[in-house]
């Protein structure tokens, strides 16, 4: 089983090691708002273990994303 990353690992962690999720959230900030889908999937092998779909709607900035709130 493997995971690319947590929310909560990345919620919970000090400053010093978000810096490995750089390139996640920049990748995140450039996606447009609309409706999503994360799927979470776990392999044994070439065995699908368990399959998980969340829909989700991005929605607009309601502030810059240069300024915190």
């Amino acid at each position: 089983m493997r995971r690319f990353f947590s929310l909560g690992e990345l919620w919970e962690s000090p400053l010093e090691a978000q810096a490995r999720f750089l390139p996640l959230q920049e990748a995140l900030a450039r996606i447009p708002p609309g409706a999503y889908r994360l799927v979470g999937e776990a392999w044994e092998g070439e065995r699908l273990w368990s399959r998980h779909v969340l829909s989700v709607e991005y929605l607009e900035p309601i502030l810059p994303l240069e300024v915190a709130w």
